[in-house]
Parts: C-alpha cells; sequence; structure tokens
C-alpha cells in the first residue's frame, strides 16, 4: 500500500536544503508554491485595484515571499525514514516553521 505525505514549510533559506537532503535520502516529489489566505488578503488590501494584468503586475506578484507545499507519494515500508528526514531537516520544525501530515491511499494506479 502506498501513503501520501503532504508537507508545507513557510518560506525560508533552508528550503533548498531540505529538499537537496530528502532527494539524497531517494524521496521525491511535486512542490508548489503557496500563500496562506492571510497573505493573499493583506496583499489584496495593499495593492493597486487592478482589472488587468500586465507582465510586470505579474512578475511583481511572483517576487512576494511564498510558502512551499509539497507532496510525497511512498510506499508504506518508507513513511517513517521520510518523517525522520522532514525531522532532522527542519529540527522538527524550529529551525522552519511547517508541518506535515500524512494518511494511507486506498486505491492507486500509475507508474511513479
Amino acid at each position: 500500500m502506498k501513503q501520501i505525505l503532504f508537507l508545507i514549510l513557510d518560506h525560508g533559506d533552508l528550503v533548498d536544503s531540505i529538499f537537496k537532503k530528502l532527494s539524497a535520502n531517494g524521496f521525491n516529489g511535486t512542490v508548489l508554491q503557496a500563500r496562506s489566505i492571510k497573505h493573499l488578503l493583506e496583499d489584496e488590501e495593499t495593492s493597486d485595484d487592478i482589472s488587468f494584468f500586465n507582465i510586470s503586475h505579474l512578475e511583481n506578484r511572483l517576487s512576494f515571499p511564498t510558502s512551499t507545499f509539497c507532496y510525497f507519494i511512498v510506499e508504506q515500508d518508507k513513511i517513517e525514514a521520510l518523517k525522520a528526514c522532514i525531522r532532522e531537516t527542519t529540527g522538527s520544525f524550529k529551525k522552519i516553521k511547517g508541518a506535515f501530515f500524512s494518511y494511507p491511499i486506498d486505491d492507486f494506479e500509475g507508474s511513479f
């Protein structure tokens, strides 16, 4: 059986080193940039009200600090090793703010 683990990390300099350590330990996942609702609303309140986007506005929007959201699909016997690696690289989330949670996947088809 497979497990899925979701990992959320606050924006920070350690994110790259965390991912390098996970990769070096044989873990691969999908990474997305994310923003909390709070920060999204704060940015809306301070930005100009525009009804269209141009390239320069889009570039400015992408330069805001973001959080990282990623997920890993691993065999059940690997989930504790993945959690241990995350705990080690984040200092149990004392070096960088974040969290993870996992659960079993009841149905899975695919080749990765």
